[in-house]
């Protein structure tokens, strides 16, 4: 949007201070008459010193200072030359003319918070925080689903709406700074709604930065209710995380949404723990020698039926903490525009799979994971345009992040249609940090797996996205955290795809239980590939491998694990046990154990602290007996053999 004249900005603010209203406006007229993709330092500088005493002016609403700090912020980095600074520009402007959008409220516009007690504000503040987040990730969704094409009036209504319910509730309970800053986002709406020709990004774009800054004023909001006795807005702070729940029906819906109501989440997580414990105690009742061993027919039968109610339950308590994927890929689909705007590469994000439930408690985790793989694809994966277009590719790149249950796993994918891993550059920078030895054999998928080591990167140069050999690590960590795994493979000039296995749920564990001696452990089935009794001239020694079986046509290196946990009265003859192969995705390995005792689904508790880190043992279990018993780790087993 062009700057509005000096005529033009008296109307639409006809109380403002011309000293404060005529810096911003100076500001904006300064940024329109930068040209190319590298404007001057010093004409930046100029801008940044206009704006940056009014982000800091107590006198200016709590919302225009946000906007103003956010304008700020974007100028530092544009000068330190992180990013485009074209795109920095553009969103700056943005920023600016929502500044200007929103006249003086008249009297009874925006209604003065009532006088409520402590109480019933610090009841009201969760739900009305929910609630906004609802709408914003409504209101991001509609501008994302827009993209390039026309703005319907619709479509309008419904960003309107959505504001205008904010500015409501904000004003009843006295956040006057979210109340007035989704105001300004009512008045910009009105301007658009009055264009005979909306276009998306050039006219959305200050409503798509009202998004950003009313989510930084609401995780204001949300800090100073919990630590004070009545809400009150506060200075800059960082975006408040988007909510994990359904964004409202579509308006066309004509089926009533169910009834729905709002319960604390510490509370959901209390009633799925008693429910756990309610499993391992009916399993401690079903497994007692008076049920077993002695014929009660009757105590028998009850003691099934009172299982099946008690899986039924377990079921909708786990289903319970359930929530979609959807806005967590749409905070992806938001960062893959941005990073596109940024490094000047276009890029198309597709998603499928959206609506897969999840563990809530695994989604916040599985977001930084996801935000690593993106910032690589787009810095790493994806090539300029240019280059794109020289080997005969769409100019414009396809990042697509996908999810869909998988027996009792969820599966998420995100796969890039750019250059691909360099597996040779990968196994020469691994040969030379002494990772990997420069005549060993190795696979596709074992090179490729190299990129989640610890401070191995192929890139020579250090970037604002990647180059510092951080992250991958950092995802692999964070996955395993989650008793999941991450594969990845890659093919040259067509892309990469990296393919995350998640347990459904961390409540719950299905597992089978194996012996070792007097000990048993649990071995998750997604670790499982199958269970075997080689014959004896299967097994070999080789000289720095150590013990090897081979299985059909493939070898593994054999862990015995009465002799890595010391467990005495094993079997030690493999003859005389059992091999269970294991993966962590990428290797294998054959578990030599004395009994396959069958599959259970387990109650999971993390390793007591004071034990610390146990290598191959990812959590306890409480067994049937009222026992403990260790979750293993095909991973951690793999790098402790």
């Amino acid at each position: 949007m062009n700057p509005p004249t000096a005529t033009a900005k008296a109307r639409s603010n006809p109380a403002a201070p011309p000293d404060r209203m005529g810096a911003i406006d100076e500001a904006a007229l300064a940024l329109a008459g930068m040209a190319g993709p590298r404007p001057d330092a010093g004409e930046l500088e100029h801008v940044r010193a206009l704006l940056e005493p009014r982000a800091r002016d107590d006198d200016q609403p709590a919302w225009v200072r946000q906007a103003l700090a956010a304008a700020v912020e974007l100028l530092d980095g544009a000068l330190d030359g992180a990013g485009d600074p074209a795109c920095s520009i553009s969103r700056v402007n943005a920023l600016l003319d929502l500044t200007r959008s929103a006249a003086p409220h008249a009297a009874g516009d925006v209604p003065a918070g009532m006088a409520l007690p402590d109480d019933t504000i610090r009841e009201l503040v969760p739900e009305f925080l929910a609630e906004s987040a609802e709408h914003l990730d409504h209101v991001e969704a509609i501008l994302l689903r827009t993209g390039a094409a026309r703005v319907e009036p619709a479509d309008l209504e419904d960003i309107f709406r959505a504001f205008h319910t904010i500015k409501g509730s904000a004003s009843f309970l006295g956040a006057a700074g979210v109340a007035e800053l989704a105001h300004a986002g009512e008045s910009l709406l009105d301007r658009l709604r009055g264009a005979t020709d909306i276009v998306g990004p050039a006219s959305t774009a200050p409503v798509m930065e009202c998004v950003d800054v009313l989510r930084r004023l609401l995780d204001d909001f949300a800090y100073s209710s919990a630590g004070a006795s009545s809400p009150a807005s506060a200075s800059a702070s960082s975006p408040a995380s988007a909510s994990a729940a359904h964004p409202p029906p579509s308006r066309a819906a004509t089926a009533a949404p169910p009834a729905t109501v709002r319960v604390r989440t510490d509370r959901l997580d209390e009633l799925v723990e008693l429910v756990g414990e309610l499993v391992v105690a009916h399993a401690m009742v079903g497994g007692d020698a008076l049920v077993h061993r002695h014929r009660h027919d009757e105590l028998g039968r009850n003691v099934a039926r009172t299982g099946k109610i008690v899986r039924q339950l377990q079921d909708l308590a786990s289903a319970l903490r359930m929530v979609p994927l959807r806005p967590l890929f749409q905070r992806m689909e938001r960062l893959a525009r941005d990073l596109g705007s940024e490094t000047g590469k276009p890029v198309e994000f597709v998603s499928t799979g959206a609506d897969t439930e999840i563990d809530r408690t695994m989604v916040d985790l599985l977001a930084d994971p996801l935000v690593h793989m993106i910032r690589n694809a787009m810095d790493h994966g994806v090539e300029q345009a240019e280059a794109r277009a020289a080997a005969g590719k769409p100019v414009k790149a396809r990042i697509c992040l996908s999810a869909w249950h998988s027996g009792g796993d969820v599966m998420v994918e995100l796969a890039d249609d750019g250059r691909g891993l360099d597996l040779r550059g990968i196994r020469a920078r691994a040969e030379a940090y002494g990772r990997v030895l420069p005549d060993q054999p190795m696979t596709a998928e074992e090179v490729a797996g190299l990129i989640f080591e610890s401070g191995l990167s192929t890139s020579d140069t250090v970037t604002t996205l990647s180059g510092r050999g951080v992250g991958m690590d950092v995802v692999r960590r964070n996955i395993e955290a989650l008793r999941g795994r991450i594969d990845v493979r890659s093919e040259d000039g067509a892309g990469t795809t990296f393919r995350i296995r998640l347990p459904l749920t961390l409540a719950v564990t299905d597992g089978m239980l194996v012996r070792v001696g007097a000990e048993r452990y649990v071995i998750p089935s997604s670790d499982i590939r199958t269970c075997c009794r080689p014959e004896t001239d299967a097994y070999t020694r080789v000289a720095g491998s150590g013990e090897l079986v081979t299985w059909h046509g493939s070898t593994f290196p054999v862990i015995r694990l009465h002799a890595l946990f010391d467990v005495s009265g094993a079997v030690s003859d493999p003859a005389g046990g059992v091999l269970v192969v294991v993966s962590d995705g990428v290797r294998a390995c054959a578990l030599l154990v004395d009994e396959v005792l069958g599959q259970h689904q387990f109650v999971a508790r993390p390793v007591a602290p004071g034990l610390g880190a146990v290598p191959g043992v990812s959590g306890t279990a409480i067994l049937g007996d009222g026992a403990v018993g260790l979750i293993l780790d095909a991973a951690g087993l793999l790098a402790a053999r």
